[in-house]
């Protein structure tokens, strides 16, 4: 895990935005174990996406991730395909097909990771006290880091009622580390990804988190 990683929540009575954030990034930060598609099928994860999905506004990777996932027959067999769609996209065994998850091979003139993004986010985890705990070594500019350090925002935002906390913290970071690369990694993994599920979870994933930036650039302009 990158940033301190937090229990699932224990009820339906929780900061929604900041569930998505988090696992979304649960699910770019490994592969999916058949205990987690089981947890997607019939366990507290499937009961508190089936809730979002009941509402009016319900983002379409809510749907996405319930559909995909009900579809699963053998989550045994069907870890092993997730595995290797993982590992070619992320973990670069589709040597150039690959689809590198960091801010910096898209951000950075050179193409390749360890550029000023992962200083720059290094930088904001510090801020907020956040550890950075990796044992693979993944450098912090991971989108998996980043979604999870939003969803630290979004919770810190609703526990303290902070304003330097939300939106316009949020808003930054979302635009300088999320907005300004996703479209061009997701036009990569939909090209590369050979098995679908990926394709869709970050194509749906743009859509949430644009869809997100514009609502918290809405309330920004309220509140000010």
């Amino acid at each position: 895990m990158q940033t301190q990683e937090k229990d699932q929540p224990e009820s339906l009575n929780i900061n929604a935005r900041s569930f998505l954030y988090r696992l979304l990034a649960s699910l770019y930060k490994k592969e999916v174990t058949a205990d987690n598609i089981l947890d997607f099928q019939n366990g507290q994860v499937r009961e508190i996406l089936d809730s979002l999905a009941s509402t009016d506004d319900c983002p379409l990777i809510v749907k996405y991730l319930i559909d995909y996932f009900s579809a699963l027959k053998d989550p045994l067999n069907d870890e092993l395909d997730l595995a290797e769609a993982y590992s070619w996209l992320y973990n670069g065994v589709g040597g150039p097909n690959a689809t590198p998850p960091y801010a910096s091979v898209y951000l950075g003139k050179k193409g390749t990771t360890h550029q000023a993004a992962e200083s720059e986010i290094q930088a904001l985890l510090q801020a907020q006290s956040l550890q950075f705990r990796n044992q693979a070594h993944e450098p912090c500019d991971h989108l998996s880091i980043i979604l999870e350090l939003v969803s630290w925002l979004s919770d810190k935002a609703e526990r303290e009622q902070s304003n330097d906390a939300s939106p316009s913290e949020q808003i930054k970071i979302i635009e300088r580390y999320l907005l300004s690369w996703l479209p061009k990694f997701t036009a990569e993994c939909r090209k590369s990804d050979k098995h679908g599920f990926y394709a869709g979870l970050t194509r749906d994933t743009l859509g949430f988190i644009t869809a997100d930036y514009n609502k918290l650039l809405q309330a920004e302009g309220i509140r000010n």
